[in-house]
């Protein structure tokens, strides 16, 4: 069971016309990584997943966004 709603996710990068996607989970949902950049790769995206730690909400990747 995923605690993340990916459909969710999914449909609002549709509607914003999102075509690449960086991800950055807290290690709390780290190990659901794989399964929201599979369902994302899947519907279209290109998915670049992050592997530094992150802190909080304020903490971006932004070195990610880069590549």
């Amino acid at each position: 069971m995923s605690l993340i709603p990916v459909s969710d996710i999914i449909r609002r990068l549709h509607e914003q016309g999102a075509e690449r996607v960086a991800l950055q989970f807290p290690a709390g949902l780290a190990r659901q990584a794989p399964g929201v950049a599979a369902a994302l790769r899947d519907a279209g995206f290109t998915v670049i997943v992050s592997g530094d730690p992150c802190y909080g909400a304020c903490d971006l990747a932004l070195d990610t966004l880069a590549y």
